[in-house]
């Protein structure tokens, strides 16, 4: 893909954080991407004007994968589970406004005008059918450096950040990375109550 020669100025964007809660009141309409710039490993990278935080719980580790000297873990989303429905809402909503901004932005991101067919070619869902179980899809998302996979547990709560999109030779997707897991509240009272007990 060709791009306008932006640089990586490093500047951390703001964020909105939405719990399984709260992830009705993502407001779709005020989603806006940076225009891209390339990072220090020559990647055009168009960050969310403010990144999604989403915290996430009940999610079933499908396989973990290498790519690129990459870790990523793939988790298994059952269309049966009305949070996980909920969930694939949300992700097929960030998909269309992906595509959308693309197209509007296509002179200035791609350095030509580019029609709807041709970005949608492009892009990469966050989700895809599961091959394995009917009834079920798979998102991909990358692991942060510091992720102790023993951790991930089906009762703890994932701390998943959307940055932005991010642009290969040939296709593009959005930046979803597992920042963090967390033990749930109840783990992390009885957690407490051992600790006044020593």
């Amino acid at each position: 893909m060709d791009f306008l020669n932006n640089k990586d100025n490093d500047l951390d964007n703001s964020s909105s954080d939405y719990s399984d809660e709260e992830m009705e009141y993502i407001d779709y309409d005020s989603i806006e991407f940076n225009k891209p710039i390339k990072n220090k490993d020559n990647i055009y990278i168009a960050n969310l004007d403010e990144k999604i935080i989403l915290e996430l719980d009940n999610l079933e580790v499908f396989e973990y994968i290498e790519e690129d000297n990459n870790k990523y873990v793939i988790f298994n989303l059952d269309l049966d589970n009305d949070d996980h429905n909920e969930l694939i809402e949300i992700l097929y909503n960030l998909d269309e406004k992906a595509l959308e901004k693309c197209f509007e932005y296509s002179k200035e991101w791609f350095n030509k005008e580019m029609n709807e067919d041709d970005i949608e070619k492009l892009y990469v869902p966050l989700y895809i059918d599961n091959y394995k179980q009917k009834g079920h899809v798979l998102i991909k998302v990358l692991l942060d450096t510091n992720i102790n996979i023993d951790r991930l547990h089906i009762s703890n709560i994932n701390i998943i950040e959307i940055k932005g999109l991010i642009f290969y030779k040939k296709t593009f997707l959005y930046h979803i990375i597992l920042k963090d897991i967390l033990k749930e509240n109840i783990n992390l009272i009885d957690d407490i109550n051992s600790i006044d007990n020593i």
